[in-house]
C-alpha cells in the first residue's frame, strides 16, 4: 500500500494513521511487536481509531524506503509533529 493509499484510507474511514517505523535492530522495536501489538485490547482499540501502516526505515543497500521518503515528506510539508522511539 501507497503512502497515498494510507491516506486515502483514513480519509475514506475517518481514522487517524499510526505508522510504526522500524528496523531489524531496534530492541524496543522487537519487544513491541512481541509484547504489545499481539495484544487483543491493543488491537480493538486500534483497528477502531487508526489506520496502522509498519515500515521498515532502512533496507539494505537504501537509506530510506520510497514509502518512508513519501510519508516524511508529507508530514514535513504539513508541519506535522512526529515522535520516533529507537
Amino acid at each position: 500500500m501507497s503512502w497515498q493509499e494510507v491516506l486515502n484510507k483514513a480519509y475514506t474511514e475517518g481514522k487517524y494513521i499510526f505508522v510504526d517505523c522500524y528496523t531489524t535492530w531496534c530492541g524496543p522495536c522487537k519487544a513491541m511487536e512481541r509484547n504489545v501489538y499481539p495484544s487483543k485490547e491493543v488491537g480493538d482499540y486500534m483497528n477502531k481509531r487508526f489506520i496502522s501502516v509498519k515500515f521498515r526505515l532502512i533496507l539494505p543497500g537504501m537509506i530510506m524506503n520510497l514509502f518512508a521518503k513519501d510519508m516524511l515528506l508529507h508530514l514535513v510539508l504539513r508541519k506535522c509533529i512526529m515522535f520516533i522511539v529507537s
